[in-house]
């Protein structure tokens, strides 16, 4: 190996180029002096050397990680401070992450994932077995090697021990990555094997549909859609799935984790089977990954309106219009009664009875509602002889109301 060096940590370790940043710490290529060795060197970030709480966890990682000597654990070999800033030396991985390889090939054949998962599955159960569990297992916490082909679990940042864990955690606290994160984790609950189970589920998932079980625009949807949804099935993404595959998916994603693999062997185990195509006993291949009504439903879109639904509602909009027409025509029907019955009504209170034609002729000229209401008010005359006979009654007229006086002026 060769490049310019950055810098040397204690005059052995060399840090020749920048290859991954992390929320902790930056990750160098190098080069050890004295074993003359490529190496990756783990440097926790400036800003949090001067941290004590930040500083013993760096260490504990490195420890718990040092006690891990699996070929599918990436090794820690040396830890240490130069200049205040904390180091941890480390096997070093000629190949990408998980996470860039699904970014760049996804989705990835179902053999190829198997294969792939059933390596880490090993590695999570040798660190299990050594009574430590991860608590953070996703693609990117996952390293392929070119050079051997195998897949190396890396990151044991948060990871807990029998004797304490590397970050103490309160009830209600969560830590790590809400996307892989298993439900009992999600609540603030403690974390055992079954959680890292639930974890590389989550990975599977990712590598053979090109995304991962539950999304959203910020960490506390993702949560609450882990807790609350189910993922969409797998090939309703990638048709390749078989259902094989969508059986132990379905298990190792379950909420309840008595209801997932016990122990990430058993997750191994269906695994291999699986990649050698072999049926798998105690799984229900026709069981779906979302048994629950919205479980082949993403929880991003909005449920599809049924094709049936709008010609149901073009017939009520023409029924409407149909019963306002008749009841239109039965109100204007109404209307034509009401008016026909009011002139006839209005007819013999508007004449002068024909018992008396000398007072129909005489009135004739006097007839005061023939006279619109706008016109100076029409006056008797007081030396107007009437000629109403002195038997009549008074006539009344509707609009306005005229009385006549009952007894008759003397005639001259």
């Amino acid at each position: 190996m060769s490049g310019a060096v950055e810098r040397v940590l204690n005059d052995r370790y060399e840090l020749r180029q920048h290859a991954a940043r992390g929320g902790m710490a930056d990750v160098y290529h190098g080069w050890d002096r004295r074993l003359s060795r490529e190496i990756a060197i783990k440097v926790l970030r400036p800003e949090l050397s001067a941290d004590d709480d930040y500083v013993d966890r760096f260490r504990d990682e490195a420890r718990t990680a040092a006690r891990l000597v699996h070929p599918n654990i990436v090794s820690v070999y040396d830890t240490g401070t130069d200049q205040t800033d904390a180091y941890m030396v480390m096997e070093w991985v000629d190949g990408p992450t998980l996470a860039q390889v699904i970014r760049e090939d996804a989705p990835l054949s179902v053999e190829r994932a198997c294969r792939i998962g059933a390596e880490i599955a090993a590695g999570l159960q040798y660190a299990h077995e050594q009574g430590v569990t991860n608590r953070d297992v996703k693609s990117s916490n996952v390293l392929l090697s070119t050079t051997t082909g195998n897949a190396k679990v890396t990151d044991f940042g948060i990871a807990k021990v029998p004797e304490r864990s590397t970050v103490e955690t309160l009830p209600g606290v969560v830590l790590g990555t809400p996307a892989y994160l298993s439900p009992e984790q999600l609540r603030g609950q403690p974390a055992d094997a079954r959680s890292d189970v639930y974890g590389l589920g989550a990975v599977l998932y990712e590598m053979v549909t090109g995304r991962k079980p539950f999304v959203g625009d910020t960490p506390a949807e993702v949560a609450g859609n882990a807790l609350h949804r189910r993922p969409p099935r797998p090939s309703t993404i990638n048709p390749q799935v078989p259902p094989a595959f969508e059986a132990i998916l379905q298990r190792a994603l379950a909420r309840d984790p008595d209801d997932r693999y016990q122990s990430a062997a058993e997750l191994r185990a269906d695994l291999l089977d699986c990649e050698r195509g072999v049926p798998t006993p105690g799984i229900d291949e026709t069981v779906a990954l979302a048994a629950d009504a919205d479980g082949t439903r993403a929880f991003t879109t909005v449920e599809p309106v049924p094709a049936a639904t709008p010609p149901p509602r073009r017939r009520r909009t023409a029924e409407a219009w149909l019963i306002g027409v008749v009841l239109a025509l039965a109100v204007l029907a109404v209307v034509i009664a009401l008016l026909a019955s009011n002139r006839n009504s209005k007819t013999p209170t508007t004449t002068v009875p024909t018992t008396t034609p000398t007072t129909a002729t005489t009135l004739a000229p006097t007839t005061i509602r023939t006279v619109p209401r706008t016109t100076r008010p029409l006056t008797v005359p007081t030396t107007e002889t009437p000629t109403v006979p002195p038997t009549q009654t008074p006539t009344t007229f509707p609009t306005p109301t005229f009385t006549f006086p009952t007894t008759p002026t003397p005639t001259s």
